[in-house]
């Protein structure tokens, strides 16, 4: 019979305040906090965000049920988890991660269906938008943030400021971009769920580009004539336009854009 064993750590309570703390034993197999980390950053992995405290205890307590029933086992799954790749960098990096994402809301990945502990974890934790379940690919309320974000540089790199829009704006965007999303061709639908992974990147390579680099980009980009519209109109111009490119561009002037756990930070201000 299974005993779970903590230190300082009971059920209740929060689980693994130390990364060495015991949390499951069963005979002479011990299951530790730290052992759980690949699972961690795994989830991590597919949410790029930091899983908060609730999430999190509920990965310890579905990976010290799943030890208690079968130690052997359970070795064999963390042990796997530990040798992922990570994604890698550019368009076919979003191929593999919004591939692999789709496949794990799909509970065809590896943490089972969302109806299970860790496959509704990871659901809670990312906002689908819209689905292609055909080509397999996702598209995240973090992705159409990245895109409201980098319209808004855009139009602010052509001398309008930044995105003023309202809450009903940021409806139609969203709503917009779904619709973009659902047409759009392979190519496109990648392109869209690339800005989720990238924006941060992005905002951190144009700040961080020389005058003669930001003008390069400027030049090829392809941006909406300057000036032009309502904040709305113009960021509904960049999301009609070559999607595809701008992605491109951003990978050549700024790249390569990779994978990486950097959620926006700043928001398109809103009356």
């Amino acid at each position: 019979m299974g005993l779970l064993v903590s230190t300082g750590c009971r059920w209740g309570s929060e689980l693994c305040v130390q990364s060495q703390d015991v949390l499951a034993q069963k005979g002479s197999s011990i299951l530790t906090c730290v052992d759980v980390d690949p699972v961690i950053g795994a989830l991590t992995q597919l949410t790029l965000k930091p899983l908060d405290s609730e999430p999190r205890q509920e990965v310890y307590r579905e990976v010290a049920r799943r030890f208690r029933a079968d130690p052997a086992e359970t070795g064999a799954w963390l042990a796997g988890m530990s040798s992922e790749e990570t994604w890698g960098y550019g368009v076919e990096a979003v191929e593999r991660y919004t591939t692999d994402l789709h496949q794990a809301l799909s509970g065809t990945g590896r943490f089972g269906s969302t109806e299970e502990p860790l496959g509704s974890v990871l659901a809670g934790e990312v906002v689908v938008r819209s689905r292609d379940d055909q080509e397999g690919l996702v598209l995240t309320e973090s992705s159409i943030e990245g895109w409201i974000h980098y319209a808004s540089l855009c139009r602010e790199v052509q001398g309008a400021g930044g995105l003023r829009v309202s809450i009903s704006d940021r409806v139609r965007l969203y709503r917009d971009l779904g619709e973009r999303f659902e047409l759009g061709t392979r190519s496109e639908k990648l392109a869209l769920a690339a800005m989720g992974p990238f924006w941060r990147q992005v905002e951190m390579g144009w700040r961080g580009a020389s005058y003669h680099e930001q003008q390069a980009w400027i030049a090829e980009a392809p941006l909406p004539p300057p000036m032009v519209a309502t904040s709305l109109g113009y960021a509904q111009q960049v999301f009609e336009g070559d999607v595809v490119r701008h992605i491109e561009m951003l990978n050549a002037h700024f790249g390569p854009l990779g994978v990486v756990s950097m959620a926006p930070t700043k928001e398109a201000e809103v009356d």
